[in-house]
């Protein structure tokens, strides 16, 4: 593992989704030699992606907007405005809606597994 640095602006790619949608992949873990994914995610008002699983943990905060959130397995729905955060481990099953148009930080780690995030 390796210290990784990045100014605001310093990306790998950005990973575009319908209606103007994007997520920045800030830090990957195959590239940057470290045990974490860091997205900038942008999502536009009404951005829904459907049921999302991940295989690794996952840590979400809000820093402009308003989302929802729904935990399916719990059947609770909740939602994040500005300063706003969620984890879920590895596995559970959401589903996102943003509220308005959003910044939102997503950090994705080794869940029980073992499993490093990937690198898209």
């Amino acid at each position: 593992m390796s210290v990784v640095a990045k100014q605001g602006r310093e990306k790998h790619f950005t990973k575009p989704f319908v209606g103007g949608t994007v997520s920045h992949r800030v830090i990957l873990p195959g590239p940057d030699d470290c045990p974490i994914k860091v997205t900038k995610f942008v999502p536009k008002e009404g951005f829904s992606p459907g049921e999302v699983r991940h295989n690794t943990d996952e840590f979400v905060y809000v820093l402009e907007g308003e989302i929802e959130i729904e935990f399916i397995l719990e059947c609770s729905k909740h939602v994040l405005r500005t300063g706003g955060s969620y984890y879920v481990p590895a596995g559970t099953g959401t589903k996102f809606r943003a509220l308005e148009d959003s910044l939102v930080l997503c950090v994705f780690f080794r869940g029980d597994d073992g499993k490093l995030p990937e690198n898209d």
